[in-house]
């Protein structure tokens, strides 16, 4: 549009269709397009371009932001070129609009006629902006608290690393560059950024050389924007924990078919504590590990090994965390038969939270911010008689394969499901500690139900479950419960396997594999 009435027109007509919360205007790198978008929230809903007098474009922006307050906002799509074809695509533009949320300033009207001046003149502007301020060179010491923000490096720069001389050895560097003509330079924007906080990253000698001179092209203002809201992200999160209980936390990592399980990071850790209240005390302790030996083992050899690896384990545990009053993290992973059994083993009388190892990501983490409450349902009790002897219980909730109905049904036993909903089935279907907790108990009453209302002695459990809900689950059982048999998904053929007996003698839990406790 070459006309101010043609927008005033537009804005009228768009407001008939669509409604927008605010105006911004995008720019790429030259620039070589400027568009103006509606936008509700961070979504683009409309777009158009204009070539007006700097005057009227400003009266153009007043026009689509009628009878709203606040300050529209300019963001530059760095290192890119909007195409015509982009113009006309919302899905598109609000990518890009996305993309360049660390390039942005919001502008009030005498800005923005500074703005489209400087576009009507079609210059770039000489010379650094305006130095950064002692105001802001302390907020981003602040921001960074004393660390190199680049990913992965984290060095305290507030003491000298050969001499230990305390001082302030940082460096810092722009984002944005402060020059509209430097490699990261960019219209209006780097003179408007230049003493921003949030576009300096505070960094050590080092790394403020490897983004400027030595491999500037791989570290445009967008990757220096992002890395800089990681840090501070990732240190306040770090840092909340210090107001949560320091709790010690244990890590079992038994194979799973010979696979080695990679231990838990510091951040892992701090992200799965969380949600219980705790922080990790001291580092994480692994419980016996012998997993090179265990990983040279396979059938019945390694089911003898690992009720022997089991009680170990647990005994250990247990002995470690007295000091803690039995409070403490789990980070353990193995064959969901062994994870059962030392759930058992460590009981329920203590504060042994298992943590989940999320398959979606590879990593120690609860998907849910929240509990979900009752997640699963719990089928077949009503069809159970007062003498039942030997039942099978399917534990589905990382899937129900067929193996499972095939293996279930095969057994001749009633059986009693507790299946995940459909809408949580998978591996983080227990996602949050707190339903893992409710899990456990839930099945302690039902143990208790099966063995005083339907005259159970065995539970032939066949699970498929995350290592944090076999762990829950394993929990639940106590002194006059009916034997658990646990099985495991056979290396050939479809079916399951029984691989452990979980059994009480003398009030006291015992492991054995299903074959012995069967004779």
């Amino acid at each position: 549009m070459t006309d101010l009435d043609a927008v005033r027109g537009h804005a009228a007509a768009v407001g008939a269709f669509v409604t927008w919360n605010s105006v911004g205007v995008l720019i790429d790198d030259g620039p070589q397009a400027i568009v103006t978008l509606l936008l509700d929230g961070e979504t683009v809903v409309a777009a158009s371009r204009f070539c007006l007098p700097a005057a009227q474009s400003v009266q153009a922006l007043q026009a689509y932001g009628h009878g709203m307050t606040g300050q529209g906002e300019l963001r530059c799509w760095e290192s890119h070129t909007i195409t015509s074809e982009q113009t006309q695509n919302l899905i598109d533009l609000t990518r890009a609009w996305k993309e360049a949320s660390g390039q942005r300033k919001a502008l009030n009207d005498e800005q923005w006629q500074m703005f489209f001046d400087r576009v009507e003149r079609d210059d770039r502007e000489m010379g650094r902006g305006p130095g950064i301020s002692a105001a802001t060179r302390h907020q981003v010491l602040l921001d960074a608290h004393g660390r190199c923000m680049f990913d992965g490096c984290g060095a305290d720069l507030t003491q000298d690393p050969v001499t230990g001389v305390r001082g302030n050895f940082a460096t810092l560097a722009h984002n944005v560059a402060s020059s509209e003509g430097g490699t990261r330079g960019m219209l209006y924007l780097s003179h408007a950024l230049a003493d921003d906080p949030d576009n300096i990253l505070l960094l050590c000698e080092t790394h403020h050389r490897l983004v400027d001179k030595v491999a500037k092209a791989d570290y445009p203002a967008a990757a220096l924007s992002a890395m800089r809201r990681r840090f501070c992200e990732e240190a306040t999160e770090l840092l909340d924990a210090l107001a949560l209980a320091p709790t010690p936390a244990y890590c079992v990592a038994w194979p799973v078919h010979r696979q080695r399980i990679a231990l838990p990071s510091s951040q892992q850790v701090a992200r799965a504590l969380m949600p219980i209240g705790a922080r990790l005390k001291g580092s994480v302790r692994t419980v016996n590990d012998n997993e090179a030996v265990l990983r040279g083992l396979d059938g019945e050899r390694l089911w003898a090994a690992m009720c022997t690896t089991v009680d170990q384990t647990a005994g250990d545990i247990l002995q470690q965390a007295h000091g803690a009053g039995y409070r403490a993290a789990l980070f353990a992973m193995g064959l969901m038969p062994a994870l059962i059994a030392l759930g058992a083993k460590l009981g329920n009388k203590c504060e042994m939270t298992p943590m989940l190892r999320y398959r979606e990501n590879g990593l120690w983490y609860w998907p849910a911010h929240e509990p979900r409450g009752e997640f699963y349902s719990i089928d077949g009790l009503s069809s159970l008689s007062e003498q039942e002897g030997e039942i099978c219980l399917q534990l589905g909730f990382t899937a129900v394969p067929e193996s499972m109905r095939s293996t279930a049904k095969s057994l001749g036993k009633s059986v009693v499901s507790v299946i995940a909903d459909t809408e949580y089935l998978g591996n983080g279907a227990l996602g949050h500690p707190d339903d893992g907790a409710s899990f456990r108990q839930r099945m302690q009453e039902l143990l208790h139900r099966l063995r005083d209302a339907h005259g159970v002695h065995t539970v032939h459990v066949l699970p498929c479950a995350s290592n944090a809900a076999c762990v829950f689950f394993g929990q639940a059982f106590d002194s006059h419960h009916p034997d658990l048999v646990i099985y495991d998904f056979a290396s050939e053929g479809n079916g399951m396997a029984p691989r452990l007996r979980v059994t009480n003698v003398n009030n006291e839990c015992e492991v054995k594999t299903a074959e012995a406790g069967c004779r």
